[in-house]
């Protein structure tokens, strides 16, 4: 099968997943009856949008269950995260069309029914796909603009399983298509208990749920003002990862267990410990920096993502990492043979930020045949394809991996592919999971 095929399968089996429901849905009554007029026309409307709506939304509560062997399937963690959000905002829009269009049709159709769908109580699944659809405007307004500490985010997500619960309760006793159709309640009902199955045990019981391997802090280096690496060893069994790779870890500070947050870890996978960087970016980071010590127990859950899997077997690769972006480099980079070219590329907004490049320039005398390019923007203007071309030289066989904001990513992503360079040969890594 052709690669592009790879790249879009979560789109076509989303896409497979809905094809049975909107064929079921054709069968129980044809076209023609209805859309036979604008009233029809809105009820159709508000029923297809309301059963895709359940169905996607469901899926995207799976993708965000962090199943290991989904990775296997579908791609890398951080590429189904990005999926399973704009699914779940495509999921909204639709789930938002259902009423609309339900209250459109009673207007035109049965004027006698609209203070059923207005006012609460007077229905019970009314009732409940109204106060559905109420808390998710509500949270996904509070999440898109308002820029929450990431503990009341995650609980904002926590609440998205309460709207998605009782809206799956006004589907299957509201007397609609689904009544009518066994097919339709066993496939939607049985994607929708799944679905819930999956969030509550990984958004509400993971710490009990979820396999976690016990390390403990052994070593800490404040870099910085606002970046951190630590060192952990393991107190039993140790976990194995590819360079480039990113971990969950939560911390026990304060006589309890934090939240859970992806980092990328920044050690040689032959280590027998595991380490990490981060950059203060809130409330929960910022009490990581500040409150630290060596002996903190850490759970660690993972690895995830392929970013590098494979870069110990690339001619030459070119790594451009923005900020903090250059920790899953670091990673790599330590895997290198002293055969292999790399040229690394650390863009930071002001000189006194590069706070890996020590590291970085220790790691280029095990590997005589890379370059180290600081870049600093303020000086330097930013990163261009071409000033990467102009540098390194591009050839069509180079590798090109890119971590960093996701602005420049994309950014570069598209000079780059103007330039000749195929989307096959560029990697890149997001931890734009809120």
């Amino acid at each position: 099968m052709p690669k592009w095929f790879f790249k879009c399968k979560l789109h076509f089996l989303c896409v497979g997943l809905s094809l049975p429901v909107f064929v079921a849905w054709m069968i129980l009554s044809p076209l023609s009856f209805r859309f036979q007029d604008v009233g029809m026309a809105w009820k159709s409307v508000a029923q297809v949008t309301g059963l895709l709506g359940i169905l996607w939304f469901s899926f995207a509560l799976i993708l965000s269950a962090r199943f290991r062997v989904c990775e296997k399937w579908f791609g890398p963690l951080d590429q189904m995260y990005l999926f399973h959000r704009k699914l779940g905002e495509v999921s909204f829009l639709f789930l938002l069309i259902h009423p609309i269009g339900a209250l459109i049709s009673s207007i035109i159709m049965r004027p006698d029914r609209i203070a059923d769908l207005i006012i609460p109580g007077r229905s019970l699944p009314v009732t409940w796909g109204m106060l559905s659809s109420f808390l998710m405007i509500i949270l996904l307004g509070v999440t898109l603009y308002f820029q929450l500490k990431y503990h009341v985010w995650k609980q904002t997500h926590q609440w998205m399983g309460l709207a998605f619960f009782l809206g799956s309760l006004h589907a299957f006793f509201i007397g609609s298509d689904l009544s009518r159709s066994v097919f339709l309640r066993v496939y939607i009902l049985g994607f929708a208990v799944f679905a819930l199955g999956c969030f509550v045990a990984y958004s509400i019981f993971n710490r009990w749920s979820v396999r976690q391997t016990l390390y403990q802090v052994n070593k800490i280096n404040r870099l910085s003002k606002d970046v951190m690496n630590i060192q952990m060893k393991p107190k039993g069994k140790s976990i194995h990862f590819f360079p480039g790779q990113f971990i969950f870890v939560r911390f026990f500070l304060n006589g309890t267990w934090g939240e859970s947050h992806p980092f990328s870890l920044t050690s040689n996978p032959k280590d027998l410990f595991l380490s990490l960087s981060f950059k203060v970016l809130g409330d929960d980071t910022s009490d990581l920096y500040n409150k630290m010590t060596v002996g903190t127990e850490v759970k660690v859950e993972g690895p995830f993502g392929s970013f590098g899997k494979q870069c110990d077997k690339a001619e030459r690769l070119i790594c451009i990492a923005g900020g903090i972006g250059v920790t899953p480099v670091l990673s790599m980079f330590s895997l290198l043979s002293s055969t292999q070219c790399a040229d690394v590329y650390y863009s930071v907004k002001q000189e006194q930020e590069a706070v890996h490049l020590p590291e970085l320039f220790r790691l280029q005398s095990l590997c005589p045949k890379s370059r180290i390019i600081p870049w600093v923007t303020e000086r330097d203007g930013y990163l261009t394809a071409e000033a990467i071309d102009t540098s390194s030289r591009l050839t069509p066989f180079d590798h090109i991996y890119l971590c960093g904001p996701v602005e420049m990513m994309e950014n570069l992503q598209n000079q780059l592919k103007k330039r000749g360079v195929s989307s096959d040969r560029i990697h890149f890594e997001s931890f734009a999971f809120r």
